[in-house]
């Protein structure tokens, strides 16, 4: 494959809430565009470059912990919002992975797989339109056997492991003769063949088939969707699982796993029914009522353990001698990488444990009294006048309703992880407690942590905690240009999906760190003619435990851009968390969407519209920005304080000895003074910066070093 590579300095900035620090080995020009602006919004045609071009780093400068880099863009953003894809993957010490739906402009299908990758994650480098021919070379663009012959791709995941090479996986929208079923579709990975995560990358083509069944045309099992797609070290290699649905509407999911791994070619065993909405019970009767079962989220060790985890009730519910009563958690378990998974005990022999009603009371129970003698009392007592002619106060009944959103994480230990929607149940006083009602607006509604160390053996060891409240996200008015991608089957807004939790364990031995990110609402005002409160704002959110869940750091606005108004907002959507992470940083992928460039129509919500896609990297501020799973870089940190008057610090350090220059610039680009211009050695430096001489203002510090250059922005107000 012909490798070129564009590389360049650009240092764009805009508004107060946004900085831009480039990256890059081109030469480099010191100069500041006078006019400083967003990305431009692509042209058609105007994002096809070479094979690989750089990422345009981006840091959102709410505080100096959260540094985002903007990779590409999308059409629109229909990959990332579900919950279930993966698209960024971290390899321990090599590198990172982001792959994602690709722009290549206006007229352009919204099918190209495109990838993101970085040694460092200071610089990007994005490969291009990967799924232009397909397995064996049997088609090829503008002669694919689509519904307009160039490629289809959809929901990509990245693959990567500490051994593995950095893969995407996808489906295509096929014809029913290639991909059979109503929709064709059809499950694709493509690897690159150089093993890196940088600039000298080859992703080999044509692409090859995830589904072994589609040997022969058209595919057995046919119509795969939606991948939940992971890649796993074992003892004799990676290994690659992926759980795809057979038709967007289909009942029934299929696993697709790798038995042998050479060099980044995977050799597929034959699919395998996984997981079905339609399984029976041994009467013979459905066990799920009217298939209303979440999709099966899944997690495997390195040691081959995981669990499979669904949320449902159970067909008869209501009669309460047939346990559970509550909508419930069940998961299966494998202790053989993926090979098999438990079908016998649990609830009615079938496989599937859970997590009885006793534990949900006992866990709900738990958090009660805690908040009660906490005197908080936002997630006890609830008044409502709008909705009742008589003001009546609710109360938190035992149990909860988990929703069907949800990640899933298995700990080195074989402990179980869960981060699932919750919905407190509650019941009114005029009423009695025979009548309960599911209170998404209740405090206490929100992202929880669930953790058993071992559910199997010890069904009664779970643990539960609040992670974030989002009762006042999901009883907000959702309509107009606040109008979410995810809808509920009545077309309505869906902030329950739309504001899934991510959770992601430290890969750090013997740590018990989990993380977790979400995208959720930070502002709202009132609107006296609904009577509802109506969201303004949407940022990123991240949280950390060191218990493995036990308990948990208050979640912080790690964006904290100011949304404006439509259509110059500033949303962070889509949030996934990498793989792995490590006690101090985490890695994570995200979209903003651009609601000045409409793809399709307006109530079709934020995926709509074209996507600016991100990658980004938040440390707890006990570790240097610098991910300690990445290779060392020169690296420049945001002035403390900032704003600042009229003295601040400037933090750098350097890998390699040699010179180092620091200029300071003021915003339309002038030299204003040089703060370091001298060889230096290896470590970590100190500038101070005084600002009695200088007039208030933006200004912008850069450091240049091996001709490689960073930028960040600083304020002076006086």
């Amino acid at each position: 494959m012909r490798k070129s590579i564009i590389l360049f300095l650009a240092i764009m900035m805009f508004n107060f809430g946004f900085s831009r620090a480039v990256n890059t080995t081109a030469k480099v020009d010191k100069s500041i565009p006078s006019k400083l602006k967003l990305m431009e919004d692509p042209e058609e045609g105007s994002l096809l470059p070479s094979q690989f071009k750089p990422g345009k780093p981006t840091i959102h400068s709410s505080r100096n912990e959260f540094s985002s880099f903007l990779i590409d863009s999308s059409k629109n953003g229909y990959g990332p919002y579900s919950s279930t894809t993966n698209p960024i993957a971290v390899s321990k010490d090599r590198g990172i992975i982001a792959v994602y739906r690709q722009w290549q402009g206006v007229d352009a299908t919204a099918g190209y797989i495109g990838a993101a990758q970085s040694e460092t994650g200071s610089i990007w480098y994005t490969a291009q339109t990967l799924n232009l021919v397909y397995p064996g070379g049997t088609a090829t663009a503008p002669n694919l056997p689509t519904g307009d012959g160039q490629p289809q791709g959809r929901y990509p995941s990245a693959l990567a492991s500490a051994t593995g090479y950095p893969t995407p996986a996808w489906n295509e929208y096929t014809n029913g003769a290639t991909g059979g079923g109503e929709n064709g579709g059809r499950a694709m990975y493509t690897y690159d063949q150089m093993n890196l995560f940088g600039e000298f990358s080859d992703y080999v083509s044509p692409v090859y088939d995830l589904n072994n069944g589609c040997l022969t045309l058209p595919c057995d099992p046919s119509d795969l969707w939606v991948g939940n797609s992971w890649m796993f070290d074992s003892p004799t290699g990676p290994i690659v699982l992926s759980s795809y649905k057979s038709g967007l509407g289909g009942s029934d999911h299929f696993m697709l796993k790798s038995s042998m791994y050479i060099n980044g070619y995977l050799w597929m065993d034959d699919a395998y029914l996984f997981a079905s909405d339609l399984e029976q019970k041994s009467d013979g009767s459905l066990l799920w009522m009217d298939q209303r079962v979440s999709e099966p989220f899944f997690h495997i060790n390195d040691n081959g353990v995981g669990y499979m985890v669904r949320s449902a009730y159970v067909d008869g519910y209501e009669d309460i001698s047939n346990a559970p009563q509550y909508h419930s958690m069940f998961f299966k378990q494998t202790t053989d990488y993926g090979a098999t998974w438990s079908n016998n005990g649990g609830f009615d022999n079938t496989g599937n444990y859970y997590i009885d009603d006793a534990s949900i009371e006992s866990m709900s129970d738990a958090l009660y009294q805690e908040w009660m003698s906490n005197g908080d009392s936002s997630h006890i007592t609830y008044n409502d006048t709008i909705y009742y002619s008589d003001p009546d106060t609710g109360y938190l009944a035992p149990g909860w309703f988990f929703g069907y959103d949800m990640d899933v994480r298995t700990d080195d230990n074989g402990g179980l992880h869960i981060a699932t929607v919750t919905y407190p149940l509650v019941w009114f006083a005029s009423v009695g407690p025979d009548s309960l009602y599911i209170e998404t607006r209740f405090g206490g509604a929100g992202h929880y942590h669930l953790y058993n160390p071992d559910p199997i053996n010890n069904p009664s060891g779970w643990t539960a905690n609040l992670i974030s409240d989002l009762s006042d996200a999901y009883y907000a008015s959702w309509e107009g240009d606040m109008m979410l991608t995810a809808q509920y089957t009545d077309g309505t807004a869906a902030p329950t999906g739309a504001f899934f939790p991510q959770i992601t364990l430290s890969d750090d031995e013997g740590s018990s760190v989990v993380w977790y990110a979400s995208a959720i609402p930070s502002g709202y005002s009132w609107n006296n003619d609904t009577t509802m409160y109506i969201a303004t704002d949407i940022d990123i959110f991240v949280a950390k435990s060191t218990d493995n869940g036990s308990s948990w750091s208050d979640p912080v606005n790690v964006t904290n851009t100011e949304s404006g108004i439509f259509p110059n907002r500033a949303f962070e959507t889509d949030v996934h968390l990498a793989n792995i992470a490590t006690d101090n940083n985490v890695w994570m992928f995200f979209q903003m969407p651009n609601f000045r460039v409409l793809i399709h129509d307006e109530t079709d919500g934020f995926g709509g519209y074209m996507q600016r896609v991100y990658t980004a990297q938040y440390t707890d501020g006990t570790a240097d920005l610098d991910s300690e799973m990445l290779p060392n870089q020169f690296t420049l940190k945001q002035n403390y304080p900032n704003p600042f008057n009229p003295n601040t610090q400037i933090e750098y350090s350097v890998n390699t000895p040699g010179l180092v220059q620091l200029d300071l610039f003021d915003i339309r680009g002038n030299h204003v003074k040089s703060l370091v211009n001298k060889e230096q050695t290896v470590g970590s430096f100190n500038v101070s910066l005084s600002g009695a001489n200088l007039s208030s203002g933006v200004y912008f510090y850069t450091m240049v070093k091996d001709q490689q250059s960073m930028t960040r922005k600083m304020v002076l107000l006086k």
